[in-house]
């Protein structure tokens, strides 16, 4: 059995409904995925000025908007996790973290305008290489991970249109400490932006973007859409549940597809579980479809195996999303990934359970990633865990120690 993260649940036949309740209460709580670790290699840098992450000659670039919100309102907080290999030659201590311009096409000669942001600012050594991110992106933190830059206000300044479009690296985030870099090891930066003068509804559409790296798609790559089947079952009362794929696209070491769940929260106790597994045929010994009528759940069934669960990108809202992911392992690709949605509440049915309809997704390889992103616009989430976006792409980013 497919088996990509740590589980010790398995079900060799369901005596009651309570033991299969139980089972998967446990394993809503207790199962979590795991992310790769690495060993972090010893050594320090030598000094240096300042070095680019990813490489300036890397290809692959596509500018992207970081900064800025539309005004007049207020400015949803965002935070980034931004982690990435460390070139040879990165600064023995990073003194401030620098980004700069980039131009779509179609960007008119005008400079790009001044603006402040209030921002505070993180820095650690990644326990995982960018290629490995997991969107559980507390675990990527190693020990000597820590504040670096309190919360302040930075003032950017125009920058102004070049035909070249070689920009310099004006947006620049001072450190209030230094941060120390080893050698060879992987690091994150994680940047929390809580206020912005930067108004994007105010100046043209493409002014505003920053030189960003974004991932290559492998030779042969094929997009393979969610294929929904089977049916939920409704609550006491209630309507039908139902999930989509907002992103149906499961990449090897990277966070994947996003599973929503569409009806609201039946009951605000209820729990919600996403299961996923890699059977839609049989599970534990138990052929699939499984129907729960026998077990006080008229109209529901279990159309996949249930290897492991994740957790919810967003807990306390309405209604649900998931994000499915696998670990950097090449001989998954191209496998069949299934994933169905389970809420718990006694007052359901007799058996306390309601189920959707499934969906089938196929997992798809990645080419190495030289950068990896994580955001969550969640204020409270940050340091919890669940990124509410991101994947293999990021800002160029300058490790400054001048």
């Amino acid at each position: 059995m497919f088996m990509p993260v740590r589980s010790g649940f398995r079900v060799r036949c369901v005596a009651s409904p309570w033991t299969l309740l139980v089972d998967l209460l446990m394993h809503a709580t207790l199962s979590l995925p795991v992310a790769a670790q690495v060993p972090l290699p010893s050594g320090t840098a030598e000094a240096h000025d300042f070095v680019e992450v990813p490489p300036l000659g890397v290809p692959q670039r596509r500018p992207q908007r970081l900064f800025g919100t539309n005004c007049p309102g207020p400015t949803t907080p965002w935070s980034y996790q931004w982690l990435f290999d460390l070139p040879t030659g990165a600064p023995a201590r990073v003194k401030a973290i620098a980004m700069r311009r980039a131009d779509r096409p179609g960007t008119p000669a005008l400079a790009a305008p001044a603006f402040t942001v209030t921002a505070q600012m993180w820095m650690g050594h990644s326990r995982v290489r960018a290629a490995e991110v997991s969107y559980l992106y507390a675990t990527h933190r190693a020990a000597d991970y820590r504040q670096v830059m309190s919360e302040r206000v930075v003032s950017f300044p125009s920058v102004q249109w070049r035909s070249d479009g070689d920009y310099p690296f004006s947006y620049r985030l001072p450190l209030t400490s230094p941060f120390a870099l080893g050698l060879g090891n992987s690091a994150l930066v994680e940047l929390r932006v809580s206020a912005t003068t930067l108004c994007l509804n105010q100046i043209h559409p493409t002014l505003g973007y920053l030189d960003s790296w974004v991932a290559a798609l492998p030779p042969g790559f094929v997009y393979y859409p969610a294929a929904p089947f089977g049916v939920g079952c409704a609550p006491a009362g209630g309507p039908v549940p139902d999930i989509i794929a907002i992103n149906s696209v499961v990449t090897i070491g990277q966070r994947g597809a996003w599973i929503h769940w569409l009806t609201g929260n039946d009951y605000t106790s209820s729990l919600t579980v996403f299961a996923v597994g890699s059977s839609s045929q049989s599970w534990g010994g138990t052929n699939l479809p499984l129907s729960l009528d026998a077990y006080g759940a008229p109209g529901c069934s279990l159309y996949n195996s249930i290897d492991w669960t994740v957790p919810l990108l967003n807990p306390t809202a309405q209604f649900k999303t998931c994000a499915v992911a696998v670990p950097m392992d090449p001989g998954l690709v191209g496998m069949p990934l299934y994933v169905q949605g389970l809420r718990l509440h006694p007052a359901f049915n007799a058996m306390g359970l309601i189920t959707t309809n499934a969906l089938q997704l196929r997992i798809q390889g990645f080419a190495d990633s030289w950068m990896a992103t994580s955001m969550w616009t969640d204020p409270s989430a940050f340091g919890s865990g669940v990124p509410s976006g991101g994947g293999p792409t990021g800002p160029v980013l300058m490790l400054d120690g001048r």
